[in-house]
């Protein structure tokens, strides 16, 4: 199951990635500001940027707001 949906864009050919991140809401601050620390040094270390240059946007969706196969969220199986 996805619950996390990452994209990234690039401002002109090569300015700094900007990534874009959207999950389901119920994370706390101290889990957001870890995954952004390990994503930012991630995308410093893989495309040999400093990590000043990385941008992160978190969009939290409510999970009334998030369907799969036509259900809302806990997406039921039966």
């Amino acid at each position: 199951m996805k619950l996390i949906e990452i994209k990234m864009y690039f401002e002109g050919e090569t300015d700094m990635p900007v990534l874009r991140i959207e999950m389901l809401e119920g994370r706390s601050e101290e889990m957001k500001l870890s995954m952004i620390r390990e994503v930012t040094d991630a995308m410093a270390r893989s495309l040999n940027i400093e990590k000043e240059e990385v941008d992160i946007i978190i969009k939290e969706i409510k999970k009334k707001d998030w369907a799969k196969g036509g259900v809302t969220w806990p997406w039921n199986k039966d």
